[in-house]
């Protein structure tokens, strides 16, 4: 703290003993700032420990393992699996005589929990069944994979669909045709790979491009397979994000500057 000059004005001086004591007071706010910021690192570093711990408890399976056992049966899963730069996410390929076919697999809602959360059960009104259909319904769609499947042919042109598969069906939401590229009228329909005609077609004629696509090797019970790979990738992804978390914080260096 400065001393105040005694051969200054009282103006002066009234001036020079308030900046002493505001710089007293900045001084002061620091250092309860940098205790407070401490204790708070040490309250978020406990938090994130104690998630790391409670993710360490589960053990995700190998991957690699888990993917050789799926396409081991190859009569029942003809995919190749190889991985999706997304956490959530892998792919799969195969080809079918003239044909390439690309399924992009995904669990953007993916909860560990969902399964428990159905299974649970108790004596209900009429209007609580009501609500728990409707609760039921919300969670199949939550844990239900995302699919891009891309269905090419060797001039170029593809047919692409978007789909959601429970452990019960493959629906699909949306139908996307791409022309060929070496076609003359290529400029001229090329707005048809944005045009979804799904919807406008009768149920005979999508009951048939569910069997398209069945028959491709799209099915409930193949994409369910891959239900606990991905389970396992995002498990492990998730850990790993923690664990970088634990050690960024740890090196915060929150220690009052000498003042």
């Amino acid at each position: 703290m400065s001393f105040v000059s005694s051969s200054s004005s009282p103006e002066q001086q009234d001036n020079e003993a308030w900046a002493s004591l505001y710089d007293a007071w900045a001084s002061m706010r620091a250092r309860i700032d940098a205790t407070g910021a401490s204790l708070q690192e040490l309250r978020l570093l406990g938090a994130v420990g104690s998630a790391v711990q409670s993710r360490g408890a589960i053990v995700p399976s190998d991957l690699p393992s888990l993917r050789a056992q799926i396409e081991a049966s190859t009569d029942y899963f003809p995919f190749e699996i190889s991985e999706n730069k997304r956490a959530d996410a892998v792919t799969l390929t195969r080809a079918l005589k003239d044909e390439q076919i690309k399924v992009v697999v995904s669990m953007p809602c993916l909860d560990d929990d969902d399964d428990v959360k159905r299974n649970e059960s108790s004596p209900l009104s009429s209007n609580e069944n009501a609500k728990e259909d409707e609760e039921d319904e919300a969670n199949t769609w939550k844990s239900a994979m995302h699919l891009e499947v891309t269905v090419s042919k060797g001039d170029g042109s593809n047919l692409q669909f978007t789909c959601f598969a429970d452990p019960y069906e493959v629906q699909i939401c949306a139908m996307y045709m791409e022309p060929p590229t070496t076609n003359e009228e290529h400029l001229e329909y090329a707005d048809l790979a944005t045009y979804d005609g799904y919807d406008a077609l009768n149920e005979d004629l999508k009951k048939e491009f569910r069997e398209y696509l069945e028959l491709r090797g799209v099915t409930p019970a193949r994409m369910n397979l891959l239900r606990g790979y991905l389970s396992n990738k995002v498990q492990r992804k998730h850990t790993l994000w923690l664990t970088k978390l634990q050690d960024f914080v740890k090196k915060n260096d929150l220690t009052p500057e000498a003042t």
